[in-house]
């Protein structure tokens, strides 16, 4: 429990700006280099992530919060990378729920991250912080939850925390070189992490869905037909409406169940699935098991 805020929970961290090798940046950037010109991470990509966060640096200091306000994956993956380089914290926002002028209220972020539909940022002050700003030095996101038990609550997950969770999805259940993920989770739910850093940590892809994905099993089947993602991740919820829709499974990718725990209906049209379950804030997983095929 953070002093002077009482509405966020964990344990801060410390990190200064520049030191950006245990942050999302320097593990990306040192992917970047490996592969200048896999997918992914290509240089033009890089400069930009590199040309935001020096216009964050310029009106956020190090350890404050950092609002994201975008619908585009891409543009999303750079605003955190970016928000790492110059050891800012995260915010993911999603202005169109109904809790979160009560988030701001509670994190007091010093900017918000805008992009356009041409992919152009621009960064806008709140006037919430710095002054009146949590120090967050350490902390790579915020991630709250709906508040629909009550006052929205925010989990911090450190700079460790959320190398190290990558670190173990690339190992299990495992993403290789130029393999790819479809990314159609909203940046202000926490399984969305993995599904925009991951790839990006091992010189993997993400394909970049729109909201239409997320509540139209149709268009979502059209979509991994069309794609064929060798990672495509949801919530059980979503794979219960998919396959109620009457989603026939995509064979060639791997079904990835993150953020709550599976129920055996779910598995059936699935036959390379892994189950999960995880807390709210750590990016998804946290224990996990493959599924045999149901009969």
């Amino acid at each position: 429990m953070l002093i002077g805020a009482p509405h966020i929970t964990g344990a801060p961290g410390s990190l200064s700006r520049g030191s950006t090798v245990h942050t999302i940046w320097g593990v990306v950037s040192k992917q970047a280099g490996r592969t200048p010109q896999a997918t992914a991470v290509t240089q033009e990509r890089a400069t930009r992530a590199a040309a935001l966060s020096q216009s964050i640096s310029r009106h956020a200091p190090a350890g404050t919060a950092v609002a994201i306000d975008t619908d585009s994956a891409l543009n999303a993956a750079l605003a955190i990378v970016a928000a790492g380089r110059s050891g800012c914290t995260v915010l993911p926002l999603n202005l169109q729920s109904p809790p979160m002028h009560r988030v701001l209220v509670d994190a007091l972020p010093s900017l918000v991250v805008h992009a356009d539909a041409g992919g152009v940022f621009s960064v806008t002050r709140t006037g919430l912080g710095p002054g009146a700003g949590h120090r967050l030095e350490g902390i790579a996101s915020v991630m709250y939850n709906s508040g629909s038990t009550g006052r929205p609550r925010g989990m911090l997950v450190s700079h460790d925390a959320l190398l190290a969770r990558l670190a173990v999805l690339a190992a299990v259940p495992g993403l290789e070189p130029g393999e790819s993920v479809l990314a159609m989770t909203a940046l202000s739910f926490d399984i969305s992490l993995a599904e925009l850093l991951l790839p990006l940590t091992v010189g993997a892809s993400f394909v970049a869905t729109t909201a239409e994905v997320r509540g139209d099993p149709d268009t979502f089947t059209a979509l991994v037909a069309k794609c064929r993602p060798d990672v495509t991740q949801a919530t059980r919820s979503f794979w219960r409406l998919a396959t109620a829709g009457g989603w026939p499974g995509a064979p060639g990718s791997r079904i990835w169940c993150g953020g709550e725990a599976l129920t055996p209906q779910t598995g059936r049209p699935a036959p390379r699935l892994l189950g999960s379950s995880a807390p709210a804030g750590s990016c998804g997983i946290s224990t996990a098991r493959r599924r045999p095929p149901s009969g």
